[in-house]
């Protein structure tokens, strides 16, 4: 049996067995942990036409009562990070909803000039540098234990990236100093993975299959909303 202890938006489970002294332990490092995330954010890309898709992929449903983007940014906020910046096209700006109000939206005017465009134009409007998770909206799993262990992994002048049976997945988390180089950069014909070639590279091995979800297609979602249903996904 447990018994969950409420602290901050956190909650810990903690055996019966725990002495009062380690539980103490927990709840400082937790209380750490919360404070260190105030020097994160997330971008999150969706800026894209979705051709293939033939909708937006930010409106997705992940079930009845939630899209993509509703679900990526209520992860985030449960798991203590709330500085977001979404970035989207001008034409799928009038879709937003409430939701547009607990986040920073930056329009893409020019989504024809790629995802590196949309990358760097969202890192520049968190103002400041700070450490940044770079997620897909077509992704809408955010798992706090996997976020919390990218957190522990990175370093200066890298990137970590979760793996799942070695395939690399999303979020991405980017050091401070990748974000102050990105920011600086007026060539936007780039690639994502090649830019970040030029730093060094954490591998987080996880088991979570969520992180390589990549919905391009009709038939991807289809194959995600099975998967959802036979509890593949957590």
């Amino acid at each position: 049996m447990l018994r969950e202890n409420i602290v901050g938006e956190s909650t810990l489970l903690f055996p019966f067995e725990l002495s009062e002294g380690e539980k103490s332990l927990a709840v400082k490092e937790n209380n750490l942990l919360l404070n260190m995330k105030n020097n994160y954010g997330v971008l999150i890309l969706a800026a894209g036409l979705s051709e293939r898709m033939g909708v937006p992929k930010f409106l997705l449903g992940y079930d009845n009562s939630v899209t993509f983007y509703e679900k990526i940014i209520d992860g985030y906020l449960k798991s203590g990070i709330s500085h977001m910046v979404m970035v989207i096209n001008r034409d799928d700006f009038k879709h937003l909803n409430r939701y547009k109000n607990k986040i920073e939206v930056v329009v893409n005017d020019y989504p024809g000039r790629g995802r590196f465009y949309s990358f760097v134009t969202g890192l520049k409007a968190f103002g400041g540098i700070k450490n940044i998770f770079v997620h897909n909206v077509d992704n809408p799993f955010v798992i706090e234990p996997v976020l919390n262990k990218m957190i522990s992994d990175l370093k200066t002048r890298h990137y970590v990236v979760p793996v799942y049976q070695g395939k690399g997945g999303h979020p991405v988390l980017l050091s401070s100093q990748i974000v102050a180089d990105a920011v600086s950069l007026y060539d936007y014909n780039n690639n994502i993975k090649e830019y970040l070639k030029k730093f060094g590279r954490i591998n987080r091995v996880t088991c979570r299959a969520e992180v390589t979800v990549n919905i391009n297609t009709p038939g991807d979602y289809e194959k995600f909303l099975k998967g959802l249903k036979s509890g593949f996904y957590k």
